[in-house]
């Protein structure tokens, strides 16, 4: 009977790793599951219970993963290894429920970071020092860890350079027999494309478009080769974010398209959500609204399932700006005030940026000008500080509505040239555009219909290339008007 328990624990074990390794993690907490009734050494079943959290995890079960670990107690585990699975484990539940400043409280107590699991904490902690506006300490461990993870990766696929890039590593690792591939040369080939996802949306946060564009790119072609499905999501994902960003709707399309479909593969619900939120914002940018509002909706209530604060507060900013967009500013209110108690409750400074910004939109929108001008103005000195670029500018282009409502036409002008030049670095099409739509407004109130014209073509074009629909349509309207006016 002892060797069939015995039997029955090694085959569970087997099969509950297998599945894990390919990502077949329903089958893999079934199998761990199994063996944990077929062992009674304590240090066995702490192993077999990490490995299911683990699973857990990667299907978005957080509470039900929290619940395991609290069936252990650290002192517990007298093997180092699986210690730091589990401090590792404990730092992703922190995580995926967006309690950032949880890791970083967490890891105050955790002194080794050596090994497989001690790397992976890094990373984590890494990114959250960026979701908190840590920013000095960020680029410090951010230029370590690279500096780190690059020379390691080198040693293992035997890259002599001193200082290879990301690309000649890949290059090196493709060239390697599949039969030859080490667990360690893939290890920190994945620790890097952990870094290039960080570093992404740094970027992509801060408005600098075309380099989030590149380190995604590197991301995407890491995961491939790595067949980390997983990381293939997050990239697509972003890939999809910045080619909206920048206008070219077609590729984003197809990017989130690739994106929701791995998602939905591997079970993946935080990844699924985001990607709808994501494709919500595209189909507000082409004027499907109610397309906008079923994806946001629907995004909500899974990330208010996973008790993801940060996400929820990110979607309720999304579905008011569809209601803003339609002229229904009571219902956007509503929303841009749920997002800002989230923002502010998570502490999510960009969350916060938006939702001032947004509200600020609305008392313009009501003729409290002086109130939005006192809004806009208190939101760039945030803006400035967490180094919002793409917001920054937005704000230069509220200031100038401000200031021609003002009939400050001269300071309107100064604000808009800001915004055009600003929106034009980071490739903010749609927000360009608009910058150009409003300086021909100006030079319409100075009877220049010169430049009003010319600014207008302008309007049009960036329009055109950000698949702008409604407001394609707004331009070519005012465009004709002028010219009538003009013969």
């Amino acid at each position: 009977m002892g060797e069939n328990k015995e039997k029955a624990l090694h085959y569970a074990l087997i099969a509950g790793d297998q599945n894990q390794k390919i990502n077949n993690h329903s089958e893999a907490i079934y199998y761990y599951q199994i063996a944990l009734q077929h062992t009674t050494e304590r240090l066995e079943k702490i192993a077999i219970i990490l490995s299911i959290v683990d699973s857990q995890l990667y299907l978005s079960e957080v509470e039900v993963a929290k619940e395991n670990l609290e069936t252990i107690e650290p002192k517990e585990i007298s093997h180092p290894e699986l210690l730091k699975k589990y401090h590792f484990l404990r730092c992703r539940v922190y995580y995926l429920s967006g309690d950032y400043e949880g890791v970083l409280k967490y890891l105050k107590n955790v002194t080794d970071f050596e090994g497989k699991y001690g790397e992976q904490i890094r990373v984590y902690q890494l990114d959250c020092l960026y979701r908190l506006f840590l920013i000095e300490d960020f680029s410090t461990l951010l230029k370590d860890l690279k500096q780190e993870f690059v020379q390691q990766a080198a040693n293992t696929l035997n890259v002599k350079s001193q200082k290879p890039s990301i690309s000649t590593l890949l290059s090196r690792f493709q060239k390697i027999p599949e039969d030859e591939i080490t667990e360690e040369q893939k290890h920190y080939l994945y620790l890097l494309l952990k870094l290039e996802s960080i570093e992404a949306n740094h970027f992509i946060n801060t408005g600098y478009y075309q380099k989030a564009l590149k380190s995604l790119l590197s991301q995407y072609d890491l995961a491939k080769a790595l067949k980390d499905d997983l990381s293939l999501r997050i990239a697509s994902n972003g890939l999809g974010v910045v080619y909206t960003r920048m206008g070219n709707l077609d590729s984003a399309y197809k990017a989130y398209v690739e994106a929701i479909s791995i998602a939905d593969k591997i079970s993946d619900r935080f990844g699924f959500a985001k990607v709808l939120s994501d494709m919500a914002t595209l189909h507000r940018r082409m004027g499907h609204h109610q397309e906008a509002l079923d994806h946001f909706h629907r995004s909500l209530k899974i990330f208010e399932s996973l008790g993801n604060l940060v996400f929820q507060g990110v979607v309720l900013h999304g579905i008011g700006e569809v209601y803003l967009q339609e002229g229904r500013d009571t219902e956007a209110l509503k929303y841009f005030r749920k997002a800002l108690k989230i923002a502010r409750q998570s502490k999510d400074l960009f969350g916060i940026s938006f939702e001032q910004d947004s509200i600020g939109d609305i008392l313009f929108n009501s003729g409290k000008i002086a109130d939005a001008k006192a809004q806009y103005l208190k939101n760039l000195k945030l803006q400035q500080k967490i180094g919002d670029n793409e917001g920054i500018a937005h704000t230069y282009g509220n200031l100038g509505n401000v200031a021609r409502m003002e009939k400050n036409l001269p300071l309107a002008i100064e604000y808009y040239t800001k915004n055009i030049k600003m929106t034009g670095e980071i490739g903010d099409k749609d927000g360009q555009g608009k910058g150009f739509y409003n300086l021909a407004l100006v030079y319409e109130d100075l009877q220049d219909k010169e430049k009003a014209i010319q600014s207008l073509h302008k309007a049009l074009k960036c329009f055109t290339q950000a698949g702008s629909v409604k407001l394609i349509e707004l331009t070519k309207q005012r465009l004709q008007e002028n010219l009538q006016q003009n013969e």
